[in-house]
């Protein structure tokens, strides 16, 4: 029998299930998900209950159980205390919009403390810019505009919005203009481009909320769209929209890495081809339509955009007119102008270095506090030989390097040196930021305030952003319950704070702002947590020799790693002051049985207390006593979460060691294999729904070859159908013509014919003046007639033209016996002269 999956091989085997007969595993994973993922799960359920747990594993997960359970009632109740007024609720139920100064004074005081410590960023959806979605690469425009293949957008999982596309063709550019366009076209379209990004960016991918104050920004960003400007350089357009970005109305937008990732974006988008183009344009215009109606609605009413509409209007007609000339335009031509913008891009970078190098050698001298700022008092100007280098002007706040240890001191300095007097404030502000009074302040002093940002910056977006690690149960064979790590890493402004951001500590390494959505925020740059990781691996080295493979990460990273090798991280704090670290490490973690075993089973990460990452992971740890070494686990979910498998304090012999990481290994097997089982499914449904997408893109592909085909067979049909039709009309035409001529010419010769035989007269009776001619003709008729002898030769050919005997119109006439030929020379003779009298017989000869 045939495969019944494949249909291309012979069936070996049958499922036990549905009995489906199949050739090989691929078609057995193939015929049904339901029997595949149920024998995968029950191989998984087997396997679970074949472990045997001991009575000290189980006395031990029930004790983290119970602390698990007391803690989730601790959280409840201080979640009790923050809740709201039933006006305020019923405000909410339905639907109305509550402002502040509807919200009572504790509720403001509540409303501030939820601000400060980030919780309002979690009901955040994080957005994704359109153009990072890898299907945007597939996107093609027909030749009128218009999107050939619309995609299903899924609203529950998409975490950015589609392409926008024409709704309607595209009109040729020659009818919109009669001559040709500016040359200066590629610069304009970068400005419109990197005002695009930033504005989508900067309202965080929703201005639908405020499609008026998006529209006045990108006109106060773009040169060309706000100010008719000209730019003729890619460099000052790109120069200009980075200066306007960095002015004080959007400071709390992003840094100066901020503003240099836009132009990524700009690359990105120009390397995707004209159809991204288009759909970036389509977009911008969708926006500037949604200004205008905006701003029509506040009409009546004292607006600070006077003047916004008409130049809404002007800008909208560029921006059609640029997706017009976009589309018209080669992949070839974004494809060099991305070079381009990339090259400027670069020469920016480098520009600003010495910015980086003068804001380093300043805070050598005391903690400083770096912003972006124009005032005129208390500042400093950072000269560059560069042209391409744009110049700002860095305020630099010097910090007393209070040297504070306590809580109280900690807390009495953050309130002097912020001026809030809510001490409940400052005390959730400094918890956020695990007490440290630098950062607190830091991030603090980047917030937005309404007092002191313009109204064109007051737009919805990021104002504080926490992540944390928090509690996390893994449950697997045995109910296995993990412990929790509360790890509190801030974000300001969404990203990271605006001091690191002005020093380029603040970016990854390829130089783009990522968007919201990333989940694992960092507490410390990322250069900095790789040099703090390998400096402790080259320290641990020199001093205990080999011993565990730590990984040169920062801690977030090295989670990371371990989910996506399905291991558990090991994490050890090392202390060197401790006079136990030093038998410890090269008794324990050297040992060749310990280090070997940590190396199969774990990802190993380690870190010093010294260092900024090792002393906030111990806080975070809470570790009372070293040594001090931890298992944690990543949760397989979106949401990244750890939970605390196993806590190691104090010294262990290398026997301990092996015996606790055997028993952790042991217990958390089953699900690493559930997660593992699990990941191969997404990633077999994964490929199987490309390989569907592939097919379905070819099957289109040859969809439309076939139907191109039938278009260019119909279209040469109809052409040779054409061209017969063309030849019949021709010799119809020609047939017609024919008959016309013949007709005439029948007619004519009638004519001739009636004519000549008027003109012989009547013929004469016979008499001795009369002469008898006898003509023969070719055909075989002989004709006679009487003439008088008198007559010219010319009436025997008048005669023989009366008849309708002869079709030639040349012919002669020939005597016999002799032969005389009667031609023109002798025409004028009579026939008495000619001897043709009394009586000739003459025949006709056609002449050739």
């Amino acid at each position: 029998m045939i495969c019944r999956v494949c249909q291309k091989q012979f069936s070996q085997y049958t499922c036990p299930r549905c009995n489906c007969r199949y050739c090989s595993l691929p078609c057995y994973k193939r015929h049904s998900l339901r029997c595949s993922e149920s024998f995968m799960q029950e191989n998984v359920v087997e396997e679970m209950q074949m472990l045997r747990p001991e009575d000290e594993t189980k006395r031990r997960m029930l004790e983290i159980l119970k602390r698990f359970h007391s803690e989730e009632g601790m959280e409840e109740d201080r979640d009790s205390d923050s809740t709201l007024s039933e006006e305020t609720i019923q405000k909410f139920l339905s639907g109305d919009e509550v402002y502040l100064e509807d919200l009572s004074p504790d509720e403001i005081k509540l409303f501030q403390r939820a601000v400060a410590s980030g919780e309002l960023s979690k009901l955040i959806e994080p957005w994704e810019p359109w153009w990072l979605n890898p299907s945007v690469k597939t996107l093609s425009l027909s030749q009128d505009g218009v999107r050939l293949i619309r995609p299903i957008q899924d609203p529950e999982t998409s975490t950015s919005s589609p392409a926008t596309t024409p709704e309607a063709q595209l009109p040729p550019l020659h009818k919109l203009i009669n001559n040709e366009p500016s040359p200066l076209l590629p610069v304009h379209l970068v400005d419109v481009l990197y005002t695009y990004c930033f504005t989508l960016r900067h309202y965080n991918g929703d201005w639908h909320c405020d499609p008026a104050g998006a529209c006045m920004d990108a006109l106060t960003l773009s040169v060309v769209l706000g100010d008719s400007g000209q730019p003729e350089t890619v460099l000052e357009a790109v120069s200009s929209c980075m200066e306007c970005a960095c002015s004080p109305a959007y400071r709390h937008a992003g840094g100066l890495h901020f503003r240099l990732g836009l132009i990524d974006d700009v690359v990105h988008l120009l390397s995707l081809g004209g159809a991204a183009l288009v759909c970036s344009l389509c977009d911008m215009r969708r926006l500037i339509q949604s200004g205008r109606e905006a701003l029509k609605s506040e009409r009546g009413r004292e607006s600070k955009r006077a003047g916004g509409a008409s130049k809404l209007k002007l800008a909208e007609r560029k921006v059609y007119f640029m997706m017009c000339w976009v589309h018209e335009q080669p992949n070839e031509v974004w494809l060099s102008l991305a070079g381009v913008v990339g090259v400027e891009k670069a020469a920016l970078e480098e520009g600003n270095k010495p910015v980086k190098r003068a804001c380093e050698g300043v805070s050598l001298a005391s903690k400083v506090l770096i912003e972006e700022t124009i005032k005129k008092n208390n500042t400093i100007s950072i000269p560059s030989q560069n042209p391409r280098f744009l110049h700002f002007k860095i305020q630099v706040v010097t910090m007393v390097d209070l040297g504070v240890s306590g809580y109280d001191d900690k807390l009495a300095s953050f309130q002097a040196v912020t001026g809030i007097d809510d001490l409940d404030l400052c005390r959730d502000i400094l918890s956020a930021h695990n007490w440290d009074l630098e950062l607190a302040v830091s991030s603090y002093s980047s917030t937005i305030s309404p007092d002191s940002v313009p109204a064109a910056s007051n737009s919805p977006g990021l104002v504080w952003k926490i992540v944390t690690i928090p509690v996390s149960v893994i449950s697997g064979g045995l109910g296995l319950i993990a412990g929790t790590i509360n790890l509190g890493l801030w974000i300001a402004g969404g990203v990271i704070s605006h001091s690191s951001r002005l020093l380029g500590f603040g970016a990854p390494a390829d130089g783009r702002v990522d968007a919201p959505s990333s989940s694992s925020g960092r507490l410390i740059t990322v250069s900095s947590a790789v040099t703090e990781a390998a400096a402790f691996i080259g320290d641990f080295e020199r001093e205990f020799g080999r011993g565990p493979a730590f990984v040169a990460e920062g801690f977030i990273d090295a989670l990371q790693r371990s989910k996506r090798e399905y291991k558990m991280l090991f994490v050890y704090l090392h202390s060197p002051e401790h006079p136990d670290t030093p038998q410890f490490c090269s008794g324990s973690l050297c040992s060749e049985a310990v280090a070997a075993f940590l190396n199969e089973n774990f990802v190993a990460w380690g870190g010093s207390i010294r260092s900024s990452e090792g002393f906030k992971m111990s806080n975070s740890f809470k570790a009372s006593r070293f040594p001090f070494c931890a298992v944690v686990m990543a949760t397989m979910a979106a949401n990244d979460r750890v939970a605390l498998v196993q806590q190691i304090e104090g010294p262990k012999s290398p026997e301990e060691m092996l015996s606790i990481l055997q028993q952790v290994v042991e217990q958390t097997a089953p699900v690493l294999v559930t997660a593992r089982v699990e990941a191969e499914e997404r990633m077999y449904n994964l490929r199987l729904r490309e390989e569907q997408d592939a097919a379905y893109r070819a099957a289109l592909e040859t969809d439309q070859a076939r139907e191109r085909q039938r278009k260019e067979e119909q279209e040469r049909l109809e052409r040779e159908a054409a061209e017969e039709e063309r030849k019949r009309e021709e010799e119809e035409e020609l047939r017609r013509k024919a008959a016309l001529e013949a007709a005439e010419k029948e007619a004519a010769l009638a004519r001739r014919r009636q004519e000549k035989a008027m003109s012989l007269g009547i013929e004469p009776e016979k008499g001795s003046n009369v002469t008898q001619v006898l003509v023969r003709f070719p055909n075989g008729e002989r004709k006679g007639r009487r003439f008088d002898s008198s007559a010219t030769v010319q009436s025997l050919y008048d005669y023989v033209d009366s008849l309708d005997c002869l079709d030639a119109e040349s012919y002669t006439l020939v005597g016999s016996f002799p032969r005389v030929v009667y031609g023109p020379d002798k025409l004028t003779l009579t026939l008495m002269e000619a001897g043709l009298h009394p009586q000739a017989s003459l025949f006709v000869e056609i002449v050739s």
